[in-house]
């Protein structure tokens, strides 16, 4: 799991963090086409003074995820993300998705 740590200065609400990431999922796609994103962790969980953004991107073999880590690492400098990137497959095996409780931010 790589990390992108900043960190929070503010209280962050979950509706401002989900509409800062879809765009940059929305800008990040052109580029890298047929990505999901998912939140899930402490900031979906509403807890009280969540430490960083937990975010999911799944994509399919082939993506370059080194350039997409760099990419995001880049736009993303208002928030504390830790990244998560997992293969469809990796994803079908580990049930993250339904193990989390993640919620979907793009595409919707």
């Amino acid at each position: 799991m790589g990390r992108v740590i900043r960190s929070f200065k503010q209280t962050v609400e979950l509706k401002e963090v989900v509409q800062y990431l879809k765009c940059l999922a929305n800008k990040l796609s052109k580029e890298f086409p047929n990505l999901r994103w998912y939140l899930f962790g402490s900031l979906l969980r509403q807890e009280a003074l969540p430490s960083d953004v937990d975010l999911l991107i799944i994509y399919q073999c082939g993506v370059d995820t080194g350039k997409l880590r760099t990419k995001l690492s880049a736009m993303c400098l208002r928030l504390p993300i830790d990244l998560l990137l997992l293969r469809e497959d990796e994803e079908s095996e580990l049930s993250f998705i339904a193990e989390q409780s993640a919620m979907c931010i793009f595409p919707l």
